[in-house]
């Protein structure tokens, strides 16, 4: 019988949607800047809260723009669609590549 954690990982990742946030993360210079600097002389614990709440945020900005006087860029509309349910991504396996570019 095989192991249900390991037949879900994605393309070396825990799973899909954290394997997708961090391609869209690392796959624009200006995100991957700014993840680098989020996690920058972090711990992973709070390096992966720190990324959390910067997608967090900037997805909120494309789900509730009328509260908002950013406009959401085609890149963050992507982030939700191939993400789809951010709360399965974990986020300290994707801070935990950051971590590794920062040193």
């Amino acid at each position: 019988m095989s192991d249900p954690v390991k037949a879900e990982r994605y393309n070396g990742w825990v799973n899909r949607e954290t394997w997708a946030a961090h391609l869209y993360l690392s796959n624009d210079e200006s995100l991957y800047s700014q993840c680098v600097d989020l996690v920058d002389g972090k711990s992973p614990w709070f390096a992966g809260d720190a990324i959390e709440k910067f997608c967090t945020e900037n997805v909120e900005m494309v789900l509730f723009p009328y509260e908002q006087e950013w406009n959401p860029t085609a890149l963050w509309r992507m982030f939700i669609s191939e993400v789809g349910s951010m709360w399965r991504v974990d986020w300290q396996e994707v801070a935990h590549s950051f971590l590794e570019a920062s040193k």
